[in-house]
């Protein structure tokens, strides 16, 4: 309760832009997508779904879920 108490007292543009984070990561759904990972891991696959905390990826036909606090970056394949 008190955290939403702190986010209608802050103005408009002072709050996190989470939204248009949602947004960008959603360009890529269903595309080919190197995933490379916070250690150094690169994940091959098409990106399925993306929800607040996860993505979805298809590797060889099976579905991978990634933490999203796992990536480093992604990019599109091709």
């Amino acid at each position: 309760m008190a955290k939403e108490k702190l986010e209608r007292e802050r103005p408009e543009k002072e709050r996190p832009k989470e939204k248009n984070k949602e947004e960008a990561i959603k360009v890529f759904v269903g595309k080919d997508v190197v995933i490379t990972l916070r250690g150094g891991t690169k994940l091959n696959g098409r990106l399925e779904m993306v929800t607040k905390y996860e993505l979805i990826l298809t590797i060889d036909n099976k579905p991978t879920l990634v933490m999203k606090h796992a990536v480093d970056h992604i990019e599109l394949v091709g």
